[in-house]
């Protein structure tokens, strides 16, 4: 019974393949032709006559789903997974080290006071960390986050935990960002805004925390060199 659940998983996310690989406008004729070659296959299990029949077709269905499946880096941009997000995903890429997640200043707690580069280092560590996220968010498509959400959703098990993590982390970012753009704002909503409101927001937002941290140095410069004798 198991196997059948997982069976008819597999072929539905076959349906979800041929569908999108159809509304592809683009697709090019290996595409095509896969779609139609798939739809083909995934008919022959709907019409079989005989249990033995149906479980003939069914296994080569799902083994050529699955087949399919693991070149989806191949399929057409408009139709691959996470396809869209590639810019964020750069991003991300850009601060990633040692396999984490996480930038690397977020390794390390605040540094005490007490030292005239105290409240400047963790200006910059806290302001780089809304930087970046802003940065994320700027290149993120929420639309197109939505669909790729949709994926992981109907076929948890078909991608890695490393794909999910990704979704799962651009997601955050993404209400992370909203949180920030909307500080003090009132009753802003950024879904009325149009995409160059949006972005002069977003530009006015990192101005404001690069002049913060510019305030700062400023700040420790004069302490430091006020206390150094000539």
């Amino acid at each position: 019974m198991e196997d059948l659940k997982v069976q008819q998983k597999i072929i539905e996310l076959g349906k979800t393949i041929v569908s999108e690989l159809k509304l592809d406008p683009r697709g090019d004729t290996l595409s095509k032709w896969m779609a139609h070659y798939l739809a083909e296959l995934i008919i022959n299990v709907e019409i079989a006559e005989s249990d033995a029949e149906r479980k003939k077709f069914q296994k080569e269905c799902c083994d050529t789903i699955i087949k399919i499946w693991e070149h989806k880096g191949s399929f057409p941009e408009s139709v691959r997974p996470f396809a869209n997000l590639k810019p964020a995903i750069e991003v991300l890429e850009t601060l990633k080290k040692d396999d984490t997640n996480y930038p690397l200043w977020r390794h390390y707690r605040s540094i005490p006071s007490g030292n005239p580069w105290a409240e400047f280092s963790n200006t910059v560590k806290s302001n780089s960390e809304q930087l970046f996220s802003l940065s994320v968010y700027t290149v993120l498509n929420k639309e197109f986050l939505e669909k790729e959400k949709k994926w992981i959703k109907d076929y948890k098990n078909s991608f890695t935990k490393d794909e999910k993590r990704v979704i799962e982390n651009l997601d955050a970012l993404l209400l992370r960002g909203d949180s920030f753009i909307n500080l003090n704002d009132g009753d802003t909503k950024l879904e009325k805004m149009t995409k160059k409101e949006r972005h002069n927001k977003i530009f006015d937002k990192m101005e404001e925390l690069l002049n913060e941290e510019m305030e700062s140095l400023q700040k420790v410069k004069k302490e430091v060199l006020g206390a150094i004798k000539k």
